[in-house]
């Protein structure tokens, strides 16, 4: 059977089928994603529609680029959508509706939202998977995207989370152009790509709140958001600097009022998994970082989440 993929324009039955589509693909232990869609229309001075966006906000991000969509006469087969931030691609989403798989519709959809990566310039591919899901992964691999490293999801509630007593100094972090070049240098240190974008959309979110840490002679060395007691992104531009920025972070988190802390942290970050662990943290689900190419240095950074990275 043949499919089609489309770009598609605001169309509430698709848009439906795609919230439908994502919150059954959620795994129990996964926080609710909160999807809200974002449709966005130009119309001329006549009334006809002239352009406009479709996208959507989930997991505290930001998606109006990438998306494209899987239909057979009306029915929504998947998804997928991307997003691109100097020469990174990164796939945030590829959904195929279980009784749709193996048919070939993941190809195609991947190699649609790649041809956006060719687009912009992007010559770095990547993305985060569950690591059991063996079908996806093969499928990656096949468009040239292999397994790099785990990224495990780490929790607990805070009652009874023991946490150590070094802490770094730190100050909110604000939209100041200020802070925003300090945030510009670290991701340069840190993953090698700006990302200022990221962090215009998470510091204009009421209920995310950053944080810039400081060494002691005052230098600006790392970030962290922290959202309902969930740490990322978070970066420092010192492998020593994660260990206290990450307890920082979690200090502010359980401070805040979080009933629940959680981060998702890479297997680079050694210095943070036993952190977690000796605070009690469990792994609730492993993930895998897949790249077509070595890019940024994971023994510094925590991604907020999967999609956002």
């Amino acid at each position: 059977m043949d499919y089609d993929v489309i770009e598609e324009e605001d169309d509430a039955a698709l848009q439906a089928a795609v919230r439908a589509g994502i919150r059954n693909a959620d795994p129990a232990d996964v926080r609710p994603r909160d999807w809200r869609v974002l449709s966005l229309g130009l119309r001329a001075n006549d009334g006809s529609l002239v352009g406009g966006v479709y996208g959507a906000t989930m997991w505290g991000w930001l998606l109006i680029d990438g998306l494209w969509v899987a239909e057979d006469s009306g029915q929504m087969l998947g998804f997928a959508f991307s997003w691109v931030c100097g020469d990174l691609w990164f796939l945030a989403q590829l959904f195929i509706s279980p009784n749709h798989q193996n048919q070939g519709i993941g190809h195609t959809l991947i190699s649609r939202t790649m041809e956006q990566a060719q687009k912009r310039g992007a010559r770095t591919k990547a993305l985060i998977t569950f690591a059991f899901n063996r079908a996806s992964q093969s499928l990656y691999i096949r468009h040239g995207i292999f397994p790099q490293l785990p990224v495990n999801f780490f929790a607990a509630p805070r009652e009874g989370l023991r946490l150590p007593a070094g802490r770094l100094r730190s100050a909110p972090l604000s939209a100041s152009s200020t802070h925003l070049r300090e945030l510009d240098a670290i991701d340069a240190v840190a993953l090698g790509v700006s990302r200022a974008k990221h962090h215009r959309y998470l510091l204009a979110d009421a209920a995310t709140k950053g944080l810039l840490f400081y060494a002691h002679n005052g230098d600006c060395i790392g970030y962290a958001y922290v959202v309902d007691g969930h740490v990322g992104p978070l970066a420092v531009t010192s492998q020593e600097a994660v260990v206290p920025a990450l307890a920082t972070a979690l200090t502010f988190a359980v401070e805040a009022g979080a009933a629940r802390v959680s981060a998702f942290i890479p297997s680079a970050c050694r210095g943070a998994l036993s952190l977690a662990i000796a605070s009690g943290m469990r792994i609730t689900f492993p993930m895998l970082l897949m790249a077509d190419r070595d890019f940024g240095d994971w023994s510094r950074y925590m991604p907020r989440n999967p999609g956002f990275m």
